[in-house]
């Protein structure tokens, strides 16, 4: 049977364990910038097109990537734009 003082400890541990896992889950909810993730969707998608890459066999998807991008980009003008004038108002 496992004495009192070993029980002790291993709760304990388990305690500090416990502290050190929510202080990571702290570090790794960071908050989301959802302008950034959009502006660098929109980045990647248009360097992807200047360089080119893509598949011979589907030749209207770089066609479509642009169209979207140019969607994307008029969107997030938008987007910038509303938030600064709420940013101004509050």
């Amino acid at each position: 049977m496992a004495s009192p003082v070993d029980i002790d400890s291993e709760i304990t541990k388990l305690r500090n364990r416990i502290a050190e896992l929510e202080r990571v889950k702290e570090e790794n909810e960071k908050p989301v910038n959802n302008f950034e993730i959009l502006s660098e969707f929109i980045s990647d998608t248009k360097s992807k097109i200047q360089l080119d890459r893509y598949s011979k066999s589907i030749k209207l998807a770089k066609w479509y990537d642009q169209r979207l991008v140019t969607y994307l980009d008029a969107i997030f003008g938008i987007l910038k734009d509303l938030d600064s004038r709420i940013s101004n108002i509050a």
